[in-house]
């Protein structure tokens, strides 16, 4: 049937069948681009978004724990109040990062580990707010030995339990990297 078609119409079916390819070779790269550009948002928001809120709450943690060591230092009543009256917005500054960061991140192994840091964070502010309390009100015995019963583990279970959630959000970025390159390949 092919040898008896005349040159000019073999040569048009030859050329419709190297578009319809063309066509479709392009919606196969297109669709491949569109999941490369998917996984490369969620490695973003995952991992450099996930990071960044992470950097947040560290650093309100340190602000957190450096308070009471100023409070202990400072002699002025005005320095002190400061530190008292600060303390609320420090704590939300580490509420709402943690918050950003659990928005941004799904993955099994770190929701878990943010369960963990979530009681760990709440467990130091509530220690935190009570030695301060001592202080304010003069109660100084009781406020050291609180302090060392109490404040200072849960401060110290609160950086751990934040350190742990970072190495298992490197983890988990590492996973999501290793997600997109898989997805760069099968395109």
């Amino acid at each position: 049937m092919f040898r008896n078609m005349k040159i000019r119409l073999r040569l048009m079916l030859s050329f419709g069948a190297l578009c319809i390819l063309l066509v479709m070779a392009t919606l196969t790269a297109l669709h491949g681009l569109s999941g490369m550009g998917d996984a490369s948002n969620a490695l973003y928001q995952r991992s450099v978004k996930g990071g960044e809120y992470l950097a947040q709450a560290q650093n309100a943690v340190w602000e957190l724990r450096y308070g009471i060591a100023q409070y202990l230092a400072l002699t002025d009543p005005a320095a002190r109040r400061k530190i008292i009256d600060d303390s609320p917005k420090r704590a939300a500054t580490l509420h709402e990062a943690i918050a950003q960061y659990e928005e941004v991140n799904v993955h099994p192994e770190v929701l878990s580990k943010l369960d963990e840091t979530k009681q760990a964070i709440e467990r130091y502010l509530d220690a935190r707010t009570k030695t301060l309390q001592f202080f304010d009100e003069g109660k100084l015995e009781d406020a050291a030995a609180f302090r060392a019963s109490t404040t200072t583990p849960a401060g110290g279970a609160m950086v751990k339990a934040v350190g742990e959630l970072v190495k298992a959000n490197t983890m988990a970025s590492q996973s999501n990297y290793d997600d997109a390159i898989k997805i760069q390949h099968d395109a």
